[in-house]
């Protein structure tokens, strides 16, 4: 559920790549916080953390969920392409399940003006307001805030400050992979444990400039006594419908190929969890 799941990955997750003020491409997995403009470079949509707020796209997600430790309720962003002003109506007239037992009921009908549409919404205990907004390139964002009843004006008033943040691009996928690259470039990863079982995917690798690693392969013993004789090879990261992937190629063997994601200190892929840190090898 969505409110789980934001509770679970706020409290967890750790700025693992550096950050500050200037933009961001939103890497499933990694915390932005506030002041921080974050794009979701596959729908073209950028917007700024607002004050007091912090959020994080988790890995197999597609929404962007915002909380707080200084105030209460959550926040969701939702990035769409080829939605229509029809399609956007008829989602927000709807009962919105956020799990925890926390539906939301719409109140009235949704509002239109120009390419805004709002929504106030309400349940037994709290109120919420949601606000989409119709890009030049085909591309929208909702944005959903709720909480207690009685902070009913503050998510309103949080939605307004958003709005004039918002800006719309032409969608650029590979922006999303020159961001895990730099993100990666330089690092070493190595495997949490051989029960993160990822296939034929290495125990550990350095993932060099210029497309370079040197891996060590799975069934190689890794011990602080002993350092096996590292292979050479090259990685690349591809993207595909949101989602990216780390293409690592041995040297004379066949490409293996993981879902690449960010949970707190450590890098997923597939199902095995890697620590990340500064490459020893790399120069």
């Amino acid at each position: 559920m969505i409110f789980r799941t934001i509770l679970f990955l706020i409290a967890i997750s750790l700025p693992v790549i550096s950050q500050n003020r200037l933009e961001k491409i939103i890497l499933p997995g990694l915390e932005y916080t506030a002041g921080t403009r974050v794009q979701n470079a596959y729908r073209g949509v950028s917007f700024i953390i607002p004050r007091d707020w912090k959020g994080a796209m988790p890995p197999d997600q597609r929404v962007f969920l915002l909380s707080s430790n200084v105030k209460p309720g959550m926040g969701i962003a939702i990035f769409q392409s080829a939605f229509s002003e029809e399609q956007i109506i008829q989602f927000l007239s709807q009962s919105q399940n956020l799990g925890d037992n926390i539906i939301l009921k719409p109140v009235g009908k949704p509002k239109v003006s120009g390419n805004k549409i709002t929504m106030e919404y309400t349940s037994m205990t709290n109120a919420g307001f949601a606000l989409a907004l119709r890009g030049k390139f085909n591309n929208t964002v909702v944005f959903l805030f709720t909480g207690p009843a009685k902070q009913k004006n503050y998510y309103l008033q949080i939605l307004e400050k958003i709005r004039p943040t918002v800006v719309f691009l032409s969608p650029n996928p590979k922006k999303l992979k020159t961001a895990w690259t730099d993100a990666l470039s330089g690092k070493m990863l190595k495997k949490v444990s051989v029960e993160d079982d990822v296939g034929d995917y290495p125990t550990v690798m350095h993932l060099c400039a210029e497309g370079k690693t040197q891996i060590i392969l799975p069934g190689d013993q890794v011990t602080i006594d002993s350092e096996p004789t590292l292979i050479d090879g090259f990685w690349e990261v591809e993207t595909d419908a949101a989602q990216s992937y780390l293409v690592i190629t041995p040297s004379k063997r066949k490409p293996v190929r993981a879902r690449l994601n960010v949970m707190g200190s450590y890098v997923v892929l597939e199902n095995g969890r890697y620590y990340l840190s500064t490459s020893t090898v790399c120069r």
